[in-house]
């Protein structure tokens, strides 16, 4: 038993060790894209949130956890809408909500890697993925050579802002290329309506603008670019996010966390838990030490439980004496009485029926719920009646009443 014990602490040592060690040694970098204004890694939009006082001075900064077809229609015009994320999926219904937004004097921006089917075909657009149009794309992973930048003159930087070789993936064209063709082979076709704002390696249309209304409609294929890592971490490309915004005239913002946080509510409180370091931790030790003193406290053993006897109901006893005083007393008429009495009241807790009354309908409601023969009642209650009634009473009439209650008492069992 001993060497057992040694060996389940020999293990609880080893979990905790472990567990200080997973807690105090540094988190790798987690390069998962969130695009959630709370998430200050790579690929989340803390910083960029944090900078649209700075872009946008002195306009309200609206944060929205609703799907843009409930939010939108609130507003009338003059807004910018900011949506950054990873994909983009609106049915028919929501694009005509969206376009209805934009048509009335307002601008959003959306940048994201995907935009499906009916959101390009709606506005006249598809987004492509070839790596193979990057040149060094497989061959320089670590020193890319693919830069972003703008066709606008007074925006575009001489040298481009260089890119990550996960972050340049995809780029626009027209969804009908045989309609659009150009002269020039290496051309992207894009709609006539469309102009492109900016380029990857001049020449892949990444960022385009489309007017609608009396609004415009700003689409960008690369949400990486606007993400911390290009925001805080890279030295230059800071420039090319506030370059991009500058599109958008200064005006209430309205930040769509809608796509990346799901709505509002959605967030659980181990979810909460789970998403900071300490938290998670902390909740994982409290698992493991529930678990331990779970499995430590089973198998201790139990106390010998006594013998507790119950107590013992007097009441028959005490009746009994009472009974005996009275007989030895030859007070047969109060004895007699006082059975009647303590009868009438057991047939009123026990068959609920008025007792007031000893008459016909007293005895056909005993008898029906008592189960026993309706002349054996009607004698029984007569007798009843009769010892309430007379007097004295001699010790013969006592027994009798006696034999007929005890009678009584069997039948109904």
């Amino acid at each position: 038993m001993l060497r057992n014990k040694s060996y389940i602490l020999f293990l609880a040592i080893l979990l905790i060790l472990y567990l200080v060690i997973q807690a105090l040694k540094p988190e790798p970098v987690n390069w998962e894209p969130s695009y959630s204004k709370e998430q200050t890694r790579p690929y989340g939009n803390y910083a960029l949130f944090r900078l649209l006082n700075t872009i946008f001075p002195n306009q309200p900064i609206i944060v929205s956890r609703k799907h843009p077809y409930e939010e939108l229609p609130k507003y009338s015009h003059g807004n910018n809408y900011i949506l950054i994320t990873a994909s983009i999926h609106l049915n028919d219904e929501e694009l005509r909500v969206l376009d209805d937004f934009i048509s009335r004097g307002n601008y959003v921006f959306m940048a994201a890697e995907n935009f499906n089917h009916e959101f390009c075909q709606y506005w006249g657009i598809e987004t492509k993925y070839t790596p193979s149009e990057i040149p060094n794309y497989w061959n320089d992973k670590k020193h890319p050579k693919t830069t972003a930048n703008f066709t606008n003159y007074l925006l575009k930087a001489e040298k481009g802002y260089e890119l990550r070789y996960d972050q340049y993936d995809y780029f626009f064209s027209a969804l009908d290329t045989g309609k659009f063709q150009s002269k020039n082979k290496n051309e992207i076709p894009i709609p006539p309506q469309v102009t492109v704002l900016g380029t990857l390696n001049q020449r892949l249309p990444n960022f385009l603008l489309i007017p609608n209304g009396k609004g415009y409609l700003l689409v960008h294929s690369n949400p990486k670019l606007f993400t911390n890592y290009n925001v805080v971490y890279h030295p230059r490309n800071h420039e090319y996010v506030s370059k991009a915004l500058s599109y958008l005239p200064i005006q209430p913002i309205i930040w769509d966390e809608y796509f990346n946080t799901g709505p509002e509510g959605a967030k659980t409180e181990i979810r909460y838990i789970l998403s900071s370091k300490s938290l998670r931790w902390a909740w994982f030790t409290l698992l493991c030490g529930i678990g331990l003193y779970m499995l430590f406290e089973s198998k201790r053993k139990q106390r010998v439980i006594p013998i507790i006897k119950p107590p013992v109901n007097s009441t028959l006893e005490f009746i009994n004496t009472v009974g005996r005083l009275y007989y030895q007393q030859k007070d047969h008429t109060n004895l007699a009485k006082k059975k009647v009495t303590f009868f009438l009241e057991r047939i009123r807790k026990q068959y609920y029926i008025d007792t007031q009354e000893l008459d016909d309908e007293f005895i056909e409601i005993l008898s029906a719920r008592s189960g026993i023969e309706l002349e054996f009642i009607t004698s029984l209650v007569k007798l009843l009646r009769d010892i309430q009634h007379s007097s004295p009473i001699d010790e013969k009439r006592l027994l009798y009443l006696n034999q007929q209650i005890e009678l009584f008492n069997l039948k109904s069992k």
